[in-house]
């Protein structure tokens, strides 16, 4: 009631000066103790100033002040406005060159809280909650480019604080987030569209039958499950392929598994092994240490008495030309 005499008296902006009489008569639908009770109330918070000289009452600065900021709050009253009122109060310090860094600490918030749902719908894989979210992008979306020129007009102002330009980077980091989920949605859309399940001709798929089922009521899904489901748990025995693949994982693949994993054989020493033996060429040795002796000597041996063979072997070997 307080709220509602105070901004009837301050609704008459021709004339802002109002007398008892006049009050009295505007609210003559109240009560006439609780009307003095609300004027009193209304002087004690300094929101109601009393003429005694003229007998007249007016709103005090403060009152003045309250009555702007609330109808402010009023018209941005609705669904996603909240972004819109925050933008407001910033571009109305921006304009009046007294930006509260308040102001753009709860702006800042707000596109931190819609960026964390949004990214939260997308993380659900729920196409239901991803379309709801774009939605609710699209409905705040124009809020957001409201505060981008307000925040861009607040970078190219060189007489503000290096607190509040700070602020208003941030600010425009959280709007560039959130412009780039638009085209997320639409790609997180396109691959829930791929894996819908298409119930044969009917021309129905499965997302068809989930919106179909959240708009139902309790009360009738409860009917739909009436004898489909029982308190104490029931046997149910799968079909003859299902058992097939249970046992045949159970006596092969099982012990097939048991049987493939080995371990590996410990670390040994290498056995010691003397270097191989290499074969001896015992004539060509024994030529060779002729040949030496013949070299050394200087001394030329008769043809007659030269041997083209080893002094190991009696006969010569069948077509030497040395001994033809």
């Amino acid at each position: 009631m307080r709220l509602l005499v105070l901004r009837e008296l301050g609704g008459r902006a021709e004339a802002p000066l109002w007398t008892p009489q006049e009050i009295a008569q505007r609210f003559s639908y109240l009560n006439d103790t609780k009307l003095a009770t609300i004027l009193g109330r209304l002087r004690e918070g300094d929101l109601l100033v009393y003429d005694s000289d003229g007998g007249v009452y007016q709103l005090s600065e403060g009152a003045r002040v309250a009555l702007a900021a609330l109808a402010t709050v009023v018209d941005f009253s609705g669904d996603d406005v909240e972004l819109g009122y925050l933008a407001s109060q910033v571009a109305a310090g921006q304009a009046v060159g007294q930006v509260s860094d308040e102001a753009l600490k709860h702006l800042l918030a707000r596109l931190n809280e819609l960026y964390a749902e949004f990214e939260e719908a997308l993380e659900s894989q729920s196409e239901f909650r991803i379309r709801a979210a774009q939605h609710r992008l699209e409905a705040v979306w124009r809020w957001v480019a409201k505060s981008t020129e307000v925040v861009k007009s607040l970078t190219q102002d060189d007489t503000l604080s290096l607190t509040v330009l700070n602020q208003a980077q941030a600010i425009a980091l959280a709007q560039s987030r959130m412009l780039a989920l638009a085209g997320t949605f639409e790609r997180r859309l396109a691959q829930l569209a791929a894996q819908r399940v298409h119930l044969g001709n009917s021309g129905l798929t499965s997302t068809d039958i989930a919106d179909w089922l959240r708009r139902q009521g309790a009360a009738m899904l409860a009917g739909k499950l009436a004898g489909g489901w029982s308190i104490c748990p029931e046997p149910a025995f799968l079909s003859t392929p299902e058992l097939a693949d249970v046992a045949e994982f159970e006596l092969l693949a099982r012990e097939r598994a048991k049987a493939g994993a080995h371990v590996l054989p410990g670390g040994e020493a290498a056995p010691l092994a003397d270097a191989p033996e290499m074969e001896r060429l015992l004539e060509a040795e024994e030529m060779y240490d002729l040949l030496l002796e013949l070299g050394m000597s200087g001394k030329a041996t008769p043809t007659s008495a030269r041997r083209c063979w080893p002094a190991a072997t009696t006969k010569p070997p069948t077509g030497c030309p040395c001994c033809r």
